[in-house]
């Protein structure tokens, strides 16, 4: 097998990421290649990860991104670090903030035959522009 590697790091929809980018976690890496009790302990660790949000701590010299995170059943709650590849991560995408303010709502409409009393009233308020 043989893994190309690209100075671009990008999820798996093409999404650029940076370092402190939230992701989430939605594949599993080509484990075949270590050594059976390697390979154990890593499964676990990637499955218990599948679909969970984390924070992209750095990006090695091969492009990979470094995920700190506790699990937080363990007892003693120290901090493992996986290096994974970019496309096997989803950036959060941020909700656009909807605003409130009297400014960004759009007045009702006005139609020609309107008597010039109701046009008055939908003049935008002091400040808008």
């Amino acid at each position: 097998m043989t893994i190309v590697l690209s100075s671009r790091k990008l999820d798996r929809d093409g999404v650029p990421l940076r370092q402190g980018d939230t992701v989430k976690i939605v594949g599993m890496p080509d484990l075949s290649q270590m050594s059976r009790a390697c390979r154990k302990e890593s499964q676990s660790v990637f499955e218990y990860l599948q679909k969970k949000y984390k924070r992209i701590k750095s990006f090695d010299e091969h492009g990979f991104a470094e995920i700190e995170f506790r699990i937080a059943s363990e007892a003693d709650h120290s901090i493992h670090t996986v290096w994974i590849e970019p496309h096997l991560l989803k950036r959060k995408r941020h909700k656009a903030i909807k605003r409130t303010d009297s400014c960004s709502e759009h007045p009702p409409a006005v139609t020609p035959d309107a008597d010039p009393a109701s046009r008055a009233s939908v003049a935008p308020t002091a400040g808008c522009r």
